[in-house]
């Protein structure tokens, strides 16, 4: 399922948020659930492809489950 933010301004996505590679967790971390969604390494500044990959569409959500939000 993508992710789609609305926001206003690149700037105020990038001042927000970060990003990160993502990995599930092995059964033998017993520190998470089973199969948890996890950072993989360090988190890192957005660059311009990432504010890409989540810019929301202009005609609106393509699916009911994308999430929204608006960063002021």
């Amino acid at each position: 399922m993508p992710l789609h933010i609305a926001y206003g301004a690149p700037s105020a996505l990038r001042a927000h948020c970060e990003v990160a590679t993502v990995r599930t967790t092995r059964p033998d971390e017993a520190a998470y659930e089973p199969g948890a969604i996890i950072p993989a390494g360090q988190w890192r500044p957005m660059r311009e492809a990432d504010v890409k990959a989540v810019t929301a569409c202009s005609e609106g959500p393509r699916s009911p489950m994308e999430i929204w939000a608006l960063l002021l």
